[in-house]
């Protein structure tokens, strides 16, 4: 009796202990579910730092892919620098082989793009850096710092060029012009105790003042030269971007950020590739994109919970970069301005933003004393790699017969080869139906336009944006090149022929009818249009 006693007590036991087990194990399973949920909320509120604490503490036995999945979102470039001090400026070279550091310490630290090793440094100040730049084949660089000085350096040989001491008072930033010839900077000094800001143009040279302006009431923190070299731009806290013609010195834009809700104070501003954008990021978690061409806003990038304190292009014109305080990237599409992907990995505020010479990789500088790489392609996948699975819209062949362009439904068009009928390339285009395309004559280039009105070309060899033709104030049904390539003619739904010049992007003639317009086509002598 008393075994049989003791054999229940046992199995008692056991299915205690069995019981126990199995609630403690639903206990760890239910913590690591709550430690998923939570990351996933913390990413919802672009709280990377947030989410990367959560991963860290759930319980290692039950991370699975939604574990595997959101840490690789906190994680998700290819590779970083650690810097030895805080940086507040990078810049890369023209030739896309060096990265530059602008440090607290007054160096200037020059990585190898390949391998993040540091390969020079040059000690430019015995106070903290502002900003650099490289210039004249990236043989020269420019640097300003919290000395108020200007300089230019030898960067093979690390011997000062020259050097000015500036009136600045406060922050400062440089800009080189592509041609090497000038040196621009901008800042900020009291006048009768106002803030007043300044831009000067200095001889890259000699280091000669050749032209100095004054521009608001608050410090100017940001300047840059287009990539033509044709204008010069300069913005800060007053909430303004002004744009000067370089050759003139005189004014051709000014931007306001004066109808936006919070603080709009500029911190970054950046030309696309291709000069048609102009880019500043705000305090008030906005940046602002006007057309270069007409002076008009063309994007508001709205989504950032932070302050955006830095932007940048994709090279091929397809993507926008953003970095905030939160310490997130977002991309968004140059078509619609869709937020399209965000990137998380920094701990703190990203304050500068580069995109690689051969547009592969996006270079982000934080406050966390990190520069990291990121993969463009993975980062901003397109679909329909494979060709076009859809009905088609643009069509055009090239005048001998070699090649084919395609455009659908998903905004990617397709070069072909059409004697091996193999695909060549693909890139971005529009965010959606292509109505027609033109290849020009010497089959370089490839026109298109769609119902939002707007006209692109894009070099077919590479998929870069060549131009893009602005002031049609309809949709675009029809386009066309001259037989001579030197003007595209386009059918608008407002029953308007715009006749465009080629390499200037200037509007050289409207056709005005009285019905629809579908199609359009030119004479082979080019002296009618029908």
């Amino acid at each position: 009796m008393k075994r049989i006693v003791y054999f229940i007590v046992a199995i008692l036991l056991l299915t205690n202990s069995a019981t126990g087990q199995k609630q403690i194990e639903d206990a760890v399973y239910n913590s690591y579910l709550a430690h998923i949920a939570a990351a996933n909320a913390s990413l919802r509120l672009y709280d990377a730092i947030e989410a990367k604490r959560w991963l860290n503490a759930a319980p290692e036995k039950f991370r699975g892919w939604e574990w595997s999945y959101l840490n690789k979102a906190v994680t998700g470039f290819d590779k970083q620098i650690n810097l030895p001090v805080e940086v507040v400026d990078i810049a890369l070279s023209n030739n896309g082989k060096l990265i530059s550091a602008a440090c607290v310490d007054g160096h200037i630290y020059f990585y190898d793009v390949n391998t993040f090793d540091i390969i020079n440094n040059i000690t430019a100040s015995e106070k903290p850096l502002y900003a650099t730049a490289f210039f004249e084949n990236d043989t020269k660089m420019v640097s300003c710092a919290r000395d108020f000085t200007v300089k230019v350096w030898d960067v093979n040989s690390n011997i000062l060029l020259w050097g000015k001491q500036t009136k600045a008072q406060g922050i400062c930033d440089v800009a080189a012009s592509p041609d090497g010839s000038l040196v621009a900077l901008s800042s900020w000094n009291r006048v009768d105790g106002n803030v007043i800001g300044f831009v000067q143009l200095y001889d890259a040279f000699s280091g000669t003042l050749l032209w100095e302006t004054d521009f608001g009431v608050k410090p100017l923190v940001a300047i840059e030269f287009s990539h033509d070299g044709k204008y010069l731009a300069a913005a800060g806290w007053n909430w303004e971007v002004r744009v000067w013609d370089v050759i003139t010195r005189e004014e051709k834009y000014t931007f306001a950020f004066d109808e936006t809700l919070g603080y709009p104070a500029i911190d970054d501003l950046v030309f696309s590739a291709d000069d048609s954008y102009l880019m500043a990021t705000s305090k008030n978690s906005t940046a602002k994109v006007w057309n270069m061409y007409t002076g008009t806003i063309q994007f508001d990038l709205i989504g950032h919970t932070n302050a955006v304190y830095s932007g940048a292009f994709a090279q091929d014109g397809s993507l926008m970069f953003t970095g905030s305080a939160d310490g997130s990237i977002f991309l968004w599409s140059t078509e619609t301005a869709a937020n399209v992907n965000k990137l998380f990995g920094h701990q703190s505020t990203v304050t500068d933003l580069l995109v690689s010479v051969d547009g592969k990789y996006l270079y982000s500088l934080s406050a966390d004393q990190t520069i990291k790489q990121w993969n463009i392609p993975a980062a901003g996948k397109y679909t329909n790699p494979s060709g076009q699975n859809g009905k088609i819209y643009g069509f055009a062949l090239s005048p001998n017969n070699n090649t084919l362009v395609t455009q659908g439904e998903n905004g990617i068009l397709t070069v072909w080869d059409t004697k091996a009928g193999k695909i060549l390339k693909q890139f971005p285009t529009f965010s959606g139906i292509m109505n027609s395309a033109s290849i020009s004559p010497d089959g370089k280039y490839v026109v298109g336009c769609n119902w939002d009105g707007r006209i692109k070309a894009w070099e077919i060899a590479t998929g870069k944006k060549a131009i893009e033709f602005a002031g049609l104030n309809a949709g675009a049904v029809g386009c066309t090149f001259s037989p001579d390539g030197n003007y595209v003619a386009v059918a608008g739904y407002d029953s308007t022929i715009s006749i465009w010049d080629f390499n200037s992007g200037a509007i050289f003639k409207s056709l005005k009818h009285s019905g629809l317009m579908y199609h359009v086509a030119y004479s082979a002598d080019a002296k009618y249009i029908v």
